[in-house]
């Protein structure tokens, strides 16, 4: 989440309007989403049975940790 918040900071984003999606095992009730939330205002998580992912099975590797915005 630092490294989230830093780098919005370093782009000038706005965390009230950024959207930040997340994958993997975060999930609504977790204390990551929790920090994220506090920062962030616009959390959503990123359904894994999409055609996006089919097509780019390499991204599941890092579903761990990989925040998309």
């Amino acid at each position: 989440i630092y490294y989230l918040l830093f780098t919005a900071e370093q782009l000038q984003l706005n965390p009230e309007e950024l959207l930040v999606q997340f994958i993997g095992e975060i999930k609504l009730d977790s204390e990551l989403y929790n920090i994220a939330y506090q920062y962030i205002r616009n959390v959503d998580f990123i359904d894994i049975e999409t055609p996006f992912f089919d097509e780019h099975p390499e991204i599941l590797n890092h579903s761990h940790y990989t925040a998309l915005p």
